[in-house]
């Protein structure tokens, strides 16, 4: 493998980890404080939105990837598959975020936030602050993970294992459609590749 080529793609996918990372606060945390501003929520209000926010992020990841990644035919798939068939070549730093460009992360933060939005605003919940935040950390927290399971980097303590989990995926992608957190691979018995 040419060092220089892996050297340049690893640049490129901080790049885009960078811009993901901009993109996901500002799309997130940013509109979380503005309606916390407006509509201020009480602590526990907070805490129990942002615990559902976080359930419901990696309920989002695991479906999306299952349902929609690997899709045959589609171009999220074709997408998917480039990330899919680049694991241990030059080039996959650059395939290992989980948004392509900051467009897709801000797509992505609409299509969990907007619903959110409308609802508190309409009924009152109070909710979106806190779901927003869990989002935004749920985000971040994956596609670090995610990054660092890929290009072989130091694990936080109590998550060594997630790496082999996430790269039998790459090894069988039937099964194991969460990144880290196997909630809902474990709801829908596919934590284990048959």
């Amino acid at each position: 493998m040419d060092a220089g080529l892996q050297a340049a793609s690893i640049v490129r996918g901080r790049v885009i980890k960078r811009d993901n990372f901009v993109t996901a606060v500002a799309c997130g945390v940013l509109p979380a404080i503005a309606l916390y501003a407006v509509f201020p929520a009480r602590p526990l209000n907070l805490a129990i939105s942002f615990v559902a926010g976080f359930i419901w992020a990696n309920y989002f990841e695991y479906a999306y990837h299952r349902y929609l990644l690997h899709l045959p035919g589609t171009k999220l798939a074709r997408k998917h598959l480039e990330h899919h068939s680049t694991v241990g070549a030059f080039n996959e730093a650059e395939n290992v975020n989980l948004g392509s460009a900051p467009i897709f992360v801000a797509l992505l933060f609409a299509t969990n936030g907007v619903p959110v939005i409308l609802a508190d605003l309409f009924f009152g919940f109070q909710s979106a602050p806190g779901v927003l935040v869990a989002f935004t950390a749920y985000f971040l927290l994956t596609e670090e993970l995610h990054w660092r399971i890929h290009l072989g980097e130091s694990l936080p303590l109590g998550l060594e294992s997630t790496r082999r989990y996430h790269l039998s995926h790459h090894t069988r992608p039937d099964a194991k459609f969460n990144i880290f957190l196997p909630l809902w691979d474990l709801v829908f018995r596919t934590a284990s590749n048959r």
